[in-house]
């Protein structure tokens, strides 16, 4: 499942890296999931990838139903601990979860950068993100720092 999936640009992306795996894109947007479905017609995973309209706080999935949940740069909505807390029933024993959120990288911070993240309580640093999810009781398998140009690419 990829969570806030948006137009679908990671989702398709899983649906090429997993060529047998079944997709759920999820995004509380309808015009998104719209744009999705088109992709998901014109690339031919209609078999495999579906799209369902829900808010990631309140995801309508039985427990245990995924092998893997995917969120990226969307986390920030409801919270790093709040979305480890919450989807943790949606995974399969042995399941996956990948998220990507923001963190400081730096002790020695902007004035302007500090003062807009502001608007972002759970910004904190990497080794924080870290323990909290050992808090959690996850097994952190890795990590890692997206590089500067990867905000350049289009969503």
């Amino acid at each position: 499942m990829d969570i806030a999936c948006g137009p679908g640009l990671h989702t398709l992306h899983l649906a090429r890296a997993l060529p047998k795996a079944h997709l759920i894109g999820v995004d509380a947007h309808v015009a998104f999931l719209d744009e999705l479905k088109k992709k998901i017609a014109i690339h031919g995973f209609g078999d495999r990838v579906k799209c369902q309209q829900a808010d990631m706080k309140a995801l309508p999935f039985s427990d245990a139903s995924f092998d893997l949940i995917w969120c990226e740069a969307a986390v920030y909505m409801m919270g790093f601990r709040a979305a480890l807390e919450s989807w943790r029933r949606l995974l399969k024993p042995g399941g996956c979860m990948a998220i990507s959120d923001l963190v400081w990288l730096k002790a020695d911070r902007p004035a302007e950068a500090v003062d807009y993240w502001t608007a972002y309580p759970d910004m904190t640093t990497l080794d924080a993100r870290r323990s909290t999810t050992r808090a959690c009781e996850y097994d952190l398998l890795g990590d890692f720092v997206l590089p500067a140009d990867a905000w350049m690419v289009p969503y």
